[in-house]
């Protein structure tokens, strides 16, 4: 067929495949266009994905690095603590032990005190005794040996 035998469009063909042609071309820009969007968007949320994933990683490693260290503290804090208590008891056996020695050496002091208070007041007495019987003739020496020949008798403590 050579271009002389070509039918011509009519004006109002032209212009509807001139129509068609440019709608397909429109559509085709559109899909274009939205093919691109849906690329772009995708590779927005994987980079957002990215970052959200590294700042999450990295917002834990400091919480691990903070739970660690308060751990750690908390553990020193302790073992000092127990530290501590354990001397307090090892001062306080000591202390104990301190104040039962004093205490008997006390008692001890105390009880000869009053051995030598009970003795003197024995002597004291047989001097009165005495003294008295020189006085009076009633009482004779018969009488001051019973009463100063008494055994002293004071239990010790224990």
């Amino acid at each position: 067929m050579s271009p002389r035998n070509y039918i011509r469009l009519s004006p109002g063909e032209e212009a509807r495949l001139k129509h068609d042609e440019n709608r397909k071309q429109k559509l085709a820009r559109l899909q274009q266009v939205r093919e691109q969007e849906r690329i772009l968007a995708s590779e927005r949320r994987k980079l957002y994905q990215t970052v959200a994933e590294s700042e999450l990683g990295h917002v834990l490693n400091l919480l691990e690095k903070d739970w660690t260290a308060s751990r750690r503290q908390k553990i020193n804090q302790l073992k000092n603590v127990q530290d501590k208590h354990k001397q307090l008891l090892g001062q306080a056996h000591r202390t104990a032990e301190q104040v039962a020695a004093d205490e008997k050496a006390h008692n001890e002091s105390l009880y000869s005190t009053t051995l030598d208070r009970i003795k003197l007041d024995v002597l004291r007495g047989q001097e009165a005794l005495a003294e008295v019987c020189s006085r009076c003739p009633m009482f004779n020496y018969h009488n001051m040996q019973a009463y100063s020949s008494k055994p002293l008798s004071t239990p010790r403590p224990s």
